[in-house]
């Protein structure tokens, strides 16, 4: 029986062509976008421990408890994403004498999103702890940038020259950074200690200020760095493609630096901490992608 399975799934992998698995890949990173979206629902509607035990949920009657039903919301759709990210990551492996470059990338994404599940089993039983809840946000951040990456180098044609500091990756460093401040933030709970702008007040505790101060500083380098990457890219030339993607990451960040502005003076309110993560992803989706056509895009013969 096994046998059998074994001649069935390799006779499925010899049908998929590199592009069509690349667009699968691209589905399973919108699935991973959302499921750190909905993480993001999760905390702060309180449901992190709507099921205090995993990988089950407590044998709890959803219907009457709502953070339960979100919680397990939650855990479907992580169970739905890893299935379609270890299967794009399988079917990459059959494929890596073809595809050795994104073949690596998608295993370690299979590979990363098991830990990922194993990881938020962690942070449920440790009562989410602040730092094990901030490891679950880089690593799915990660898994996303591997998914995007290894996707585009299925599906796209190279860009036809590396493009201001986007083909370097200076972006991606500095989106990785304020990312991962802000998420240092809800680890500490510090994230509604500063109530000013730019900058918070005297009164505010020095970790708070430190954070607050690091996420806002390199939140405004990395717009200067979008606007300085749109006039390097209308002055050098792109392709349509390119053009469309970078004008998207454009509208996101001026998007996200009025959410962020708006969560502020609002006192953090619940519906705008949530769209400031969705933007947040919906720019690290961005700019990884772009990164990718300058840096690993696969060739005509190979993507073909």
């Amino acid at each position: 029986m096994v046998s059998g399975f074994t001649r069935w799934f390799t006779r499925l992998s010899d049908r998929i062509s590199p592009r069509a698995l690349g667009r699968f890949v691209l589905l399973s990173a919108v699935f991973t976008g959302g499921l750190i979206v909905y993480g993001a629902w999760v905390r702060v509607s309180a449901s992190g421990l709507g099921c205090p035990d995993w990988p089950l949920c407590d044998g709890a009657d959803l219907p009457g408890n709502k953070f339960a039903a979100i919680e397990s919301g939650h855990r479907l759709l992580a169970g739905i994403t890893a299935a379609m990210v270890c299967a794009g990551g399988v079917f990459a492996w059959m494929k890596r004498r073809l595809i050795p470059g994104p073949a690596r990338l998608l295993v370690a994404a299979a590979l990363l999103i098991l830990g990922q599940a194993i990881l938020g089993g962690i942070v449920v039983l440790t009562d989410l702890h602040g730092f094990t809840r901030l490891a679950h946000l880089g690593l799915g951040m990660t898994i996303l940038a591997l998914l995007f990456i290894g996707g585009y180098a299925l599906v796209q044609q190279p860009a036809r020259a590396r493009i201001g500091p986007l083909g370097r990756g200076h972006l991606v460093l500095l989106g990785a950074g304020v990312i991962m401040f802000g998420g240092t933030m809800v680890a500490t709970s510090t994230g509604a200690l500063c109530h000013n702008l730019p900058y918070c007040a005297s009164e505010s505790p020095s970790m708070a200020a430190f954070l607050h101060g690091a996420h806002r500083t390199l939140a405004i380098i990395f717009a200067v760095g979008v606007v300085a990457q749109g006039i390097i890219l209308r002055k050098r030339g792109a392709d349509q493609g390119t053009w469309l993607a970078y004008c998207a990451l454009f509208a996101f960040t001026a998007a996200q630096l009025g959410a962020g502005v708006a969560t502020v003076v609002k006192d953090l309110p619940d519906e705008l901490r949530v769209l400031h993560v969705a933007l947040a992803t919906l720019i690290w989706a961005s700019i990884v992608s772009l990164w990718s056509l300058f840096s690993f895009a696969a060739s005509p013969k190979r993507a073909a």
